[in-house]
Formats: C-alpha cells, sequence, structure tokens
C-alpha cells in the first residue's frame, strides 16, 4: 500500500530530520532523548550540545547539517567560551576540563583562574594543586599558597587543609593559623580536616576534643579515626562498635582491641567465642600465622560451670564446649546443645550429638552427674 499524502506531510513536519544509516537497538527512544537534548543544546545548554554529538555518532543518524556532531560542538565550545566570559564560572571550568581532555593545557589554565575569580572553589584548587606539583605549568610556591587561600575562601574544606599543609608551623602565628584551618576544614565535614584538628587539640590537652574530632572522621569513613576513637571513648559500648568499625574496615588492631572487650563485661555480655573470632581475623588481616593471640585465648577459656539452664546456654553459646554439655542435661532434645558444643570444638559434645535411648533423668540430677564427670577428667 502506498504511503498517504498526509502521511508524508508529517514526516515532513518532524525537525530535524532524522534517517539510520543502520538501525540502532532502540530506535524510537534514542529519537526521543535525542530531541530533547537537541533542544536544550539550542537553548543553550552546551553540554547538551557535546552529548547530543556523542549520541549522533553512536546511533549513526544523518541529520540536517546544523546538527551535525562537528556542527554541534563547535556550538557547545562558543557557547561555554561566551558564557565563561559572561561571568558563569561553571562553564569556564567546563570549558578548562574539556581542554584538559584534549590535552591543551595552557589555556583550560587561563579558564580555571577565571573560575577562581569567580569564587569557584573546586577551580580555585584544581589550579592551586597544579601550580604546587607542576602539572601542566612551572611550580610556583608562592602562586600556589594563594589558590589554595582562595579555594578555603570560596568554601573548598581540602583547600584549608592544603592551605594549612603549606603555610608551616614555624611561627606561633603560623601555628594559630594552622590550628584554625584544621578546624574550618572538620567543620565543613573533611575527615583528613578533622583527624588534623583532632591532633591539634590532643596535642593541647583536650581529650574529648579530639574525641569528638575523630568521631566525627570516623562517621566520614576515615577507619583509623575510627580506632583512635575507640581508644578515647570513656564509654566501653561505644568504644566496642568504633573498634568494629575499625574491624570491618581493616585493621587488625580493631580486631584486637574488641576481642579484648569481648573477653570481659566491659560494653556488653562477655563473648569468649567471639573473641576468638576477633583474634583470628586480626591475625588474617595482619597477615601473622601461626595466630598466638587466638590460642592464647582457646587455653584460658572461663569457667564452663553453670547452676541453671539459662546460665549454661548463655556459656555454651559463648563457646564454652563443656558448658553445652551442661546444657543439654536441661534439654528433652539434647542434640542443638550437643551440636553447638561440637562447634566450640568439644570432642565429647560430637561424640553425643546423637545420644542413644537412656532413662530419663530429673534435670539438677543430671546437671550434677554430669559436672562430677566433667570435673573427673
Amino acid at each position: 500500500m502506498k504511503p498517504t499524502l498526509s502521511y508524508c506531510v508529517c514526516l515532513l513536519m518532524v525537525a530535524p530530520v532524522l534517517a539510520w544509516a543502520d538501525q540502532p537497538p532502540e530506535p524510537a527512544r534514542a529519537t526521543s532523548e535525542l530531541m530533547v537534548a537537541l533542544t536544550r543544546c539550542d537553548r543553550g545548554e552546551a553540554v547538551k550540545c557535546f552529548e547530543s554529538a556523542d549520541d549522533v555518532e553512536r546511533h549513526k543518524l544523518v541529520l540536517r547539517r546544523a546538527y551535525m556532531p562537528e556542527q554541534l560542538r563547535k556550538r557547545g565550545w562558543t557557547l561555554l567560551a561566551d558564557q565563561c566570559d559572561d561571568g558563569q564560572a561553571e562553564s569556564c571550568v567546563r570549558y578548562a576540563e574539556r581542554l584538559i581532555a584534549d590535552g591543551d593545557i595552557r589555556p583550560a589554565l587561563d579558564k580555571l583562574a577565571r573560575a577562581c575569580e569567580l569564587e569557584h572553589a573546586s577551580a580555585c584548587l584544581n589550579l592551586a594543586n597544579r601550580l604546587s606539583t607542576g602539572d601542566g605549568v612551572k611550580k610556583h610556591a608562592q602562586r600556589a599558597l594563594k589558590y589554595f587561600d582562595r579555594a578555603c575562601e570560596a568554601g573548598s574544606a581540602r583547600g584549608c587543609v592544603q592551605l594549612a599543609d603549606h603555610i608551616g608551623t614555624s611561627r606561633p602565628a603560623d601555628r594559630a593559623r594552622v590550628i584554625k584551618l584544621h578546624r574550618k576544614a572538620c567543620k565543613a565535614d573533611d575527615a583528613i580536616g578533622c583527624t588534623r584538628s583532632a591532633k591539634d587539640r590532643r596535642a593541647a590537652g583536650d581529650r574529648l576534643g579530639a574525641y569528638l574530632d575523630y568521631f566525627r572522621a570516623c562517621e566520614l569513613d576515615h577507619v583509623e579515626s575510627c580506632y583512635t576513637a575507640g581508644t578515647l571513648s570513656d564509654y566501653p559500648e561505644r568504644a566496642r562498635w568504633l573498634f568494629l568499625l575499625a574491624c570491618k574496615g581493616g585493621l587488625g588492631k580493631g580486631c584486637n582491641k574488641l576481642s579484648d572487650l569481648l573477653l570481659t563485661d566491659k560494653g556488653g555480655s562477655r563473648e569468649w567465642g567471639k573473641a576468638i573470632e576477633f583474634a583470628e581475623k586480626a591475625c588474617t588481616l595482619d597477615r601473622v600465622s601461626p595466630c598466638k593471640r587466638a590460642a592464647q585465648i582457646r587455653r584460658n577459656p572461663p569457667d564452663w560451670r553453670c547452676k541453671n539452664e539459662l546460665e549454661c546456654e548463655r556459656l555454651c553459646r559463648e563457646g564454652i564446649g563443656k558448658s553445652c554439655q551442661l546444657y543439654a542435661s536441661y534439654l528433652d532434645e539434647e542434640t542443638a546443645a550437643f551440636e553447638l558444643g561440637c562447634e566450640a570444638g568439644d570432642q565429647d559434645s560430637c561424640k553425643r550429638r546423637k545420644p542413644a535411648p537412656r532413662k530419663p533423668l530429673l534435670a539438677d540430677d543430671r546437671n550434677e552427674r554430669v559436672t562430677a564427670q566433667l570435673s573427673s577428667r
């Protein structure tokens, strides 16, 4: 069937006119997204011009000349340049990023300097780092210091930290400024700034202030600070949590500290079996073999004797095998208790996981009999 006149007219009214050289995987979806991007490019969004150019190439589309990739990119560059000249700092930064990606460093630095003048913090920091290290430009310590200062003033917490690093502490006035910069960075949620501030406050004798800064750095995913905050904590339950975070973050010493607390009732219940687990994890993280710490804990188990079902269950679940045998004496179905004892390494429990039928005894009689048998060994 031949296409109708109205159908042809509708096709001609679509702008831009699209024709595929090769059929793309999702032509309808690609076309609708592209049309939106082209419209936004026409309205002055430079980023959408570059994205549209990439889209046209990726889907192998043939469009009218104004929407060919080279023309779209040209429009994108022009928009960025004009917007930067008009005082739009973000456009200056995007212009610089594209120049750097193309390996054109010199003009990129000029655009970063322009963005920094417009108080764009990351542009100031980027420029300062390049001047400090000589990346694409001659090293210049004084100019780097100026741009680190601007980055800090513009709101870059990391800029404050790096400014403090470059100032030094040879003079008392410089030392005082460094401390203020570290505090400013920490208040802006920079983890490194918090660790530096914590060290400053600890050196000044402010233990609580140091703990709070290390704790904040820990919240910002600085694992070493979780450990240090744990050592400064006056609350054992909080220390357990902080050492656990340090351990999960891969610090063996955090696992060891947690193991030590689990051997006591400080900050929570004693968990002898867990203490062994964390001691072994510390050895794994620190690549220590054999694990002498875990072996030492095993050689010194807590008292296995218990006087009632709840106490026996607690000790059994703590990983004390002999207590599991006593716990079994209180149960009608003993297998579960012997399973726990076997998992804890008690060979007698392993042998008795499926006990032979025997004459039932009262719970207290059975406990007394088992206690006597275990004590005689």
